[in-house]
């Protein structure tokens, strides 16, 4: 897989210890030249050139070769005899215009043969009886030739190849006047008639008829049934397990199978694959895996798809919006599931539950998804999309659950999303969220939680939050909300949770919080909190597991020269001295750290409310600038601060 162009030189042949060749994937030309005695050679890869000529006799040089792989180039002629090669075992010299077989090929190589591919060449005549020597043979493709004749008996009852058992010759290649896209019956269905193909054995292709893949009995029309035993081939299904065995059995109907249920009128109804192991093997090899297959759209009556397995490789087919009667649709975990979201799921009008979660989505959350008038649940949460969270959201009157958690989206959240009456948790932790929370919070009535965790939503709390009486959990950590803790959230009477821990919150915390009976964990710290905490939080019993008993005000938060990894005492960790020589500069410190000048005028700032005074007054002050340029701050010639001046109005003095 380079782009080495030219000839191959004779002088491989004096490599006389060479094991291995392999220079596929370039731009090879011209003939391959007789190498010398290479004993050790045991694989030769030249597939995917642009070789010519014919194929050598390697069965001078290369008496112990197992792998020849020659397919894709541009050979012609006759495939020689391979007399003396005893251990050849892989040969492919598929995609070339080869024409004749000798002999004594399956003679000579064939008692040795475990694959061999002749496939898409020009080779004509009859199969031999000869090709019963090739009794190891696992894989076998001669289709897209001019074979003509038909297929030798001890091909067709050879158990070593796939599909001999049900399909019998038609598994080597099918008869003249059929086809099929692999030129041999498979997992995906028979050979199918083609009226236009009477000559040759292992066609593809049909010019005056489509494959309708699926199609077992051959009425041209796919029953449930048989897109049911298509998902099964398509995903690997004799891997899926013992239990699941008669998807594959025509015999067996519908609403027999394990993980499949029915109406009265035997339709299919649901889909629900928990313990089925999806695609085994399908990492090393693609081929085994297609995924879902469109055809799943033909199950008309289906209202329940559920399917969670991590080894699951599949898009979302665009065709799943065809499935109008669909109510819960539950891929989450399918950790290998890729591509999109297509835009079609809009269509699903009778969808309630849409959970994709953990799995590998990635690209944008389609606008469409406003459609989805009956939608209750929506959770894509821990995916790959990206992109800004769609406004349509805000058409979703019956939403009551939205989780788009630890994706990668960005931007602002849509002023849409806080006309969701019904809405009952709002979890948009782990993005890179933006912009504000807005005030219209308050028109989420319905409101149980709300978790923001770990963006970069910056301006003050909305105190408006205060008028949702059913919130219970609020989860603001990692975010860069400043001002001061809203008093207001005291109102909440069942707020349990309350964490607003890693921001720029200033000032101390309302008094009336220590009322609030219903909170039982209070997380505050790494802000610019200062004290005095309210006695009644540090004696109210019930909150942060009860630790206040023991630990007093500090399981609220760290006093000031003291930290904690939480910022708090907690059972396994108190509130530590600082080191000397450091200290913590606000409560609630996770961190101590060596107090500078700014830092003290940084904290007198935020203890005297410098936001609010004239914005010509705050001129410089918590910026990147020395302190003795800050407005109303002066020095000396030596650097030392000889005066502050600040204003009275406005200020918490």
């Amino acid at each position: 897989n380079n782009r080495i162009e030219g000839s191959i030189t004779s002088d491989v042949g004096k490599m006389a210890s060479l094991r291995s060749l392999v220079m596929g994937g370039n731009n090879l030309t011209y003939t391959i030249p007789e190498f010398g005695s290479m004993a050790k050679l045991r694989v030769i890869d030249l597939t995917n050139n642009e070789l010519t000529g014919t194929i050598p006799d390697f069965s001078t040089c290369c008496p112990h070769l197992t792998d020849l792989y020659l397919g894709h180039n541009h050979f012609e002629g006759q495939i020689h005899g391979f007399q003396g090669q005893h251990y050849i075992h892989r040969v492919s010299l598929n995609f070339n215009k080869l024409t004749s077989i000798h002999d004594d090929f399956y003679h000579y190589a064939g008692s040795s043969l475990k694959e061999l591919d002749l496939s898409y060449n020009l080779i004509t005549g009859t199969l031999p009886s000869t090709v019963s020597y090739m009794e190891n043979l696992r894989y076998l493709n001669l289709t897209e030739n001019k074979f003509s004749g038909s297929v030798p008996k001890y091909l067709c009852q050879h158990k070593g190849l796939q599909n001999t058992e049900k399909y019998g010759c038609d598994a080597v290649m099918c008869e003249r006047g059929t086809f099929h896209p692999s030129g041999s019956a498979t997992g995906i269905g028979p050979c199918a008639i083609c009226p236009d193909n009477e000559m040759f054995l292992g066609q593809t292709t049909c010019p005056s008829k489509d494959f309708l893949i699926g199609d077992m009995d051959g009425n041209g029309v796919l029953s449930e049934r048989e897109v049911l035993r298509l998902f099964y081939i398509y995903t690997n299904g004799p891997e899926w397990g013992a239990e699941f065995q008669p998807w594959v059995d025509m015999s067996t109907e519908s609403c027999s199978l394990k993980g499949i249920s029915c109406n009265s009128d035997h339709r299919v109804t649901g889909i629900v694959l928990v313990d089925a192991n999806f695609c085994v093997g399908a990492k090393k090899h693609p081929s085994l895996c297609l995924g879902i297959p469109s055809e799943i759209s033909l199950l008309r009556k289906l209202q329940i798809l559920q399917l969670k397995s991590n080894s699951l490789i599949s898009t979302l087919p665009t065709e799943i919006g065809k499935l109008k009667n669909l109510i819960h649709l539950d891929l989450s975990d399918c950790t290998s599931l890729r591509g999109s979201i297509p835009s079609e799921i809009g269509k699903m009008k009778s969808l309630s539950r849409l959970d994709l979660s953990t799995s590998g989505l990635a690209s944008t959350i389609p606008e469409s998804i406003g459609l989805l008038s009956n939608i209750a649940y929506i959770n894509l949460s821990m995916t790959k999309l990206s992109g800004t969270i769609p406004g349509s959201i805000g058409n979703l009157s019956a939403l009551t659950d939205l989780i788009l958690s630890r994706c990668r989206l960005h931007g602002t959240i849509p002023e849409t999303i806080f006309s969701l009456k019904k809405l009952e948790n709002l979890e948009l932790y782990g993005n890179a969220l933006t912009g504000t929370l807005s005030s219209s919070i308050a028109n989420l009535t319905s409101l149980k939680r709300i978790d923001l965790f770990s963006n970069n939503l910056s301006s003050t709390i909305p105190s408006s939050m205060a008028t949702i009486s059913s919130l219970q959990i609020i989860h603001l950590q990692e975010n860069k909300f400043s001002g001061t803790l809203p008093w207001e959230l005291s109102k909440l009477p069942v707020l349990s949770w309350l964490d607003v821990s890693e921001n720029k919150i200033t000032g101390p915390i309302p008094p009336l919080y220590g009322s609030m009976h219903s909170l039982k964990d209070l997380r505050l710290g790494s802000n610019k909190i200062y004290g005095p905490i309210p006695d009644n939080l540090c004696n109210n019993k019930s909150l942060n597991k009860g630790l206040t008993s023991t630990a007093g005000c500090d399981a609220i938060l760290c006093p000031l020269g003291t930290f904690s990894e939480a910022g708090f005492a907690t059972t396994d960790t108190a509130c530590k001295p600082c080191p000397e020589g450091t200290s913590s500069i606000h409560l609630g410190s996770k961190t101590c750290q060596v107090v500078t000048r700014k830092n003290l005028l940084e904290m007198l700032y935020d203890v005297i409310g410098g936001d609010d005074w004239p914005e010509d007054r705050r001129r410089g002050w918590n910026s990147d600038l020395a302190e003795c340029d800050w407005e109303g701050v002066t020095c000396g010639e030596n650097g030392d601060l000889i005066g502050l001046s600040f204003p009275i109005s406005g200020s918490k003095i």
